[in-house]
């Protein structure tokens, strides 16, 4: 992994691409080059530092929020099957990814359960995050407005007291140099080819893996 600073460029701008990097062409003669791509740097974000839960109990049904911070949904289902429980009433949940996001009722009358849980994530101002809600029934109906209030609550308290942190992405950024090949006899008598750079990219913060 290398990591590049802040360096003078030859070149107004750097086009938006793929992380992609290609070996550079070695001419004896010629000019060489470097030709890679990168992705625009995404915007910073604030998340969770750790997995944190939150316990509260109304008119003898249990409510657990689990929250975890994620970057995929694939870490998001993960944590779902990690922290459900068969035995629960409802193992409820909702996630939030940037523009993406899902939210799953468990069984519980539509619009209840996960929406409140999503609507609590967005409130928080919270991004990257799973939570999952596990009911445990008490025996006591709570409406729908109970129901929404139960699971919109607990998650609201649970994201209220949690650490967090502010998450600054890297850009994957590739620059494109071009050099010559300058030969010069080594101590022993070999051909050293030495690259002498003729244009210079102006990267902040890059990063490439």
């Amino acid at each position: 992994m290398i990591c590049l600073g802040r360096s003078s460029i030859g070149l107004d701008s750097l086009p938006s691409f793929r992380a992609a990097v290609y070996a550079p062409v070695r001419r004896r003669s010629g000019v060489s080059s470097y030709y890679c791509e990168a992705s625009e740097k995404a915007s910073s974000y604030t998340t969770l530092a750790e997995p944190c839960r939150k316990q509260i109990e109304v008119k003898k049904s249990k409510f657990i929020a689990w929250a975890a911070p994620i970057v995929s949904e694939r870490a998001a289902l993960s944590f779902l099957s990690e922290v459900s429980d068969a035995r629960a009433t409802h193992n409820c949940w909702a996630y939030k990814i940037q523009n993406a996001y899902r939210f799953n009722d468990d069984g519980e009358p539509s619009g209840t359960a996960g929406k409140p849980i999503y609507s609590s994530i967005v409130a928080s101002g919270l991004d990257g995050v799973m939570v999952v809600v596990t009911r445990y029934f008490g025996g006591i109906k709570l409406g729908t407005g109970g129901l929404v209030r139960a699971y919109g609550g607990v998650v609201l308290d649970c994201l209220k007291e949690a650490k967090t942190l502010v998450f600054k992405p890297k850009s994957i950024c590739c620059c494109c140099c071009c050099f010559e090949y300058h030969w010069n006899k080594g101590g022993d008598g070999s051909s050293l080819a030495v690259p002498f750079f003729r244009s210079y990219i102006s990267i902040d913060e890059c990063l490439w893996s």
